[in-house]
């Protein structure tokens, strides 16, 4: 229910159909008009219906309005996206895409938001930026805005990264074309990734490899709500995260082409003030994401707000919406918007009172005048307790524990050091050249790692970042346990092992703490913590029995370890005993990249050469480097969690 019409003495409610309501509505009016109590009015009512709504505020005042107004059956259904919750950060990964087509949407929607929010971007830049995504997005690994930055930043994490691009053709552009630029064609993309990234909250959400899954909120019914303050996170931080929300929604709607329109659930984004997040997906959304069941209600003050920004989008804006309300606004803005109406001009546009409005459905003839109702009253109490509770339910269900981001962070900046310590030239052959002399002095301790040309560079090590992102701690056992499931899970998946916690074997009668599978080759893997010696040798045994070919006995303690070796030599068969190993947490990294080594040679084609690929192992100086590094940030990691339980 839009409000009420009032005209020759007879009142009728005035209402929109579900068809109606997907072809988008655009309200526009000055400030205190009475714009926004409509939009809470709409969005309270979409709520208590049932609807799947989503919610753009660059203010926030919106956003509380809206959580004391939530009824208690839909607590569960809130995702509150608040960068400035930095207690409680919830992840927000822009580049991931599960299809082509979002791939190929996300790639340009991505660079044509930089482009807006640069000062300086030209087609070169617009050229480096596009490619430099796609890599990430072409990836198995994938990765976050800030392996982008690192991409475009670090050559050695580059050259790492793009060994596991699947598209020929970007590892051709940055092996081939990119190096032939002149300058520093991404200082204009990194000056804007560094300007977003600096404010904390921010780099707390994007640096979660694994976030909010918006294909689940929007074909989920979820309501989900941005909390984009600016005077918390900065104005143009506000509005890029912004502008980045309003493209993954853009790539979801469509990627709902490949699911039948039976199953295209309606779900509508509501965005105030919107002229701050006005992309090219905006337009595309109002004159294509109908039929993908995404309507739009887009809420500004002035038009000039949005012609200054995108005349493209500001002309798809009055020719696409089903509904247009206007309340009052300025001399510039009735004279354009009178054109739209039949029945009233530019004064009548001007001449509104608060809550008052002059809307048209479909057509110029189909106007009228239209009053809209208050907000709904809920006391001060109820309101506080509504807020309360939906805060506590979407932080347990979508947010993450702040030192377990720090945690991620702290892992790339180990990484970073591990690649910058100073190494002394291997001596590999007896006829090797000379090294040259590093540019600055080795530390006194610890003695530098060994490199040399045959051996895999210290940017290798920066693979263990990407692998090393604490996910939400499922599975069973105390906390340290739990962490190791799913650092083991990410080590292996980033290898590209299906990894499976607590998988069940022996029909039921067992599991598998983690499960590694990739092709013929099958690793059980169990983490021992505080469990008894003899109670681990069983559930190795257990293993064993289901059909493992090789079984990782995983712990922390280098003592647990060795107890745990003892005594399998005292139980296990010589033969079996072959098929055991006795790892800590850094010894599974280089033990995961040795068996990759079998793997990795054989022969691609790119541009229609053939061309031979090897792996070779890291020297042991290079393998003990990254070995302590692991083991630095995983022990700072326990300590943060309070160690074991």
């Amino acid at each position: 229910m839009l409000g009420e019409n009032r005209h020759a003495g007879k009142t009728m409610t005035v209402t929109l159909n579900a068809e109606q309501r997907s072809r988008h509505a655009y309200l526009i009016g000055a400030s205190g008009t009475g714009k926004s109590t409509l939009l809470l009015n709409l969005i309270v009512q979409d709520i208590q219906s049932g609807q799947g709504i989503g919610v753009l505020d660059p203010h926030g005042d919106l956003i509380d309005a809206v959580l004391s107004h939530v009824p208690e059956e839909r607590y569960n259904d809130v995702v509150l996206l608040d960068p400035s919750d930095d207690q409680y950060p919830v992840g927000f990964n822009i580049l991931s895409a599960h299809s082509e087509l979002e791939k190929t949407l996300l790639a340009s929607d991505l660079a044509a938001i930089f482009r807006r929010f640069s000062t300086s971007f030209g087609d070169q830049m617009q050229a480096v930026l596009s490619n430099a995504i796609l890599a990430i997005l072409e990836n198995e690994r994938g990765g976050t805005l800030l392996d982008l930055r690192r991409f475009l930043t670090e050559k050695p994490f580059r050259e790492e990264y793009l060994r596991s691009v699947t598209d020929p053709e970007i590892s051709y552009y940055f092996q081939r074309e990119f190096p032939l630029l002149k300058g520093s064609p991404q200082a204009p993309i990194l000056t804007r990734l560094n300007t977003f990234l600096r404010p904390k909250p921010i780099r707390y959400m994007v640096a979660q490899r694994e976030g909010l899954d918006f294909g689940r909120i929007m074909n989920d019914g979820k309501i989900f709500l941005a909390k984009l303050s600016h005077g918390l996170i900065g104005e143009e931080n506000s509005y890029l995260l912004g502008a980045l929300l309003v493209t993954k929604f853009h790539q979801l709607a469509m990627g709902r082409q490949e699911m039948a329109a039976a199953g295209r659930r309606p779900f509508t984004l509501y965005i105030d003030e919107f002229h701050n997040f006005v992309t090219p997906s905006v337009a595309s959304i109002l004159s294509a994401a109908r039929k993908y069941r995404l309507g739009l209600v887009l809420a500004h003050q002035e038009m000039r707000q949005l012609w200054d920004q995108d005349a493209n989008v500001g002309s798809a804006v009055l020719t696409n919406p089903c509904t247009r309300i206007c309340f009052r606004v300025g001399d510039w803005d009735a004279k354009k918007l009178a054109e739209g109406f039949s029945s009233f001009n530019a004064t009548d546009l001007q001449s509104l009172g608060v809550g008052e409005a002059i809307c048209r459905v479909e057509r110029a003839e189909h106007d009228f005048t239209l009053k809209t109702a208050p907000a709904p009253a809920v006391g001060a109490a109820l309101a506080d307790k509504r807020r309360e509770e939906i805060i506590r339910r979407s932080r347990a269900q979508y947010a993450r524990p702040r030192v377990e981001v720090e945690a991620i962070l702290a892992l790339a900046h180990a990484d970073t050091a591990v690649a910058d310590a100073p190494r002394a030239p291997a001596k590999t052959r007896r006829d090797a050249a000379p090294s040259r002399e590093p540019t600055q002095p080795p530390a006194p301790a610890p003695p530098a790692a060994a490199s040399s040309k045959d051996t895999v560079s210290a940017a290798a090590e920066k693979k263990t970042r990407l692998a090393l992102v604490s996910p939400p701690l499922l599975g069973r056992g105390g906390r340290e346990h739990k962490y190791l499931q799913h650092l083991v899970k990410r080590l292996a998946e980033d290898r590209g092992y299906r990894a499976v916690i607590e998988q069940p074997i022996l029909a039921g009668a067992g599991s598998v703490d983690v499960s590694l599978e990739k092709g013929e080759r099958r690793i059980a893997c169990e983490i021992s913590v505080t469990t008894e010696t003899d109670h681990e040798i069983d559930n190795i045994q257990k293993c064993l029995a289901g059909g493992y070919e090789t079984v990782i006995a995983l712990s922390n303690d280098p003592k647990t370890v060795r107890r745990l070796k003892e005594r399998s030599t005292a139980v296990l068969e010589t033969k079996t005993q072959a098929r055991v190993r006795f790892l800590q947490p850094e010894d599974l990294v280089l033990f995961l990249d040795e068996l990759a080594a079998g793997e990795a040679s054989g022969e691609t084609t790119v541009r229609g050469y053939r061309v031979k690929r090897r792996y070779q192992s890291v020297s042991p100086e290079e393998a003990e480097l990254r070995k302590q590094a692991i083991a630095q940030v995983l022990g700072g990691r326990a300590k943060g969690s309070g160690g074991r339980t």
